[in-house]
């Protein structure tokens, strides 16, 4: 036998899982079991995925620090795996937890919340007014909205005047 030679290998390489470990556990409250995941491996090769475990379904019966790490991580079993891919190789990965067409996003500041109350502020002709809004997908830079509360059919940002135009 020659040194660093594989001797043996525990578990099975053809049934993989990636594991995803989010900053906060809030960053997967979206995240649902058994939606599909699109994985990239380093190559750039595609292959697709499903997660199997959420934070929301922790086993219980788990060491205390294997519980803490998967109350903010992903299970995701490959179900076409990206060509390469191997215990220890890393993947990028894509989760769409809503999808919605002719949507409008703008950057999280822009967005104003006094008391409950979601708006951003538009000018409509010469009058600076505020449009009630309801946020959909929310990330650190930017939201998009669900919802505009007003009869405008599109929100433009104006730089000069570091504001939303409302043209109907």
């Amino acid at each position: 036998m020659e040194a660093h030679q594989k001797l043996v290998t525990i578990g099975d390489p053809n049934k993989l899982f990636v594991m995803y470990i989010a900053p906060e556990k809030e960053a997967l409250q979206d995240v649902r079991e058994g939606m599909k995941v699109i994985l990239t491996g380093k190559d750039g090769e595609k292959g697709e995925g499903t997660i199997v475990q959420t934070p929301l379904h922790v086993p219980s019966n788990l060491p205390e620090d294997l519980t803490k790490l998967y109350q903010r991580s992903l299970l995701i079993t490959p179900k076409i795996p990206p060509k390469g891919l191997e215990i220890g190789t890393g993947v990028s990965m894509e989760v769409i937890v809503d999808k919605q067409d002719q949507t409008l996003f703008i950057p999280r500041k822009a967005l104003h919340d006094l008391s409950g109350r979601k708006y951003v502020r538009v000018l409509d002709g010469n009058s600076k007014k505020e449009v009630d809004v309801e946020t959909g997908i929310m990330t650190r830079q930017r939201l998009r909205f669900a919802k505009v509360f007003r009869q405008a059919n599109w929100l433009f940002w104006n730089r000069g005047t570091n504001s939303w135009r409302c043209c109907k």
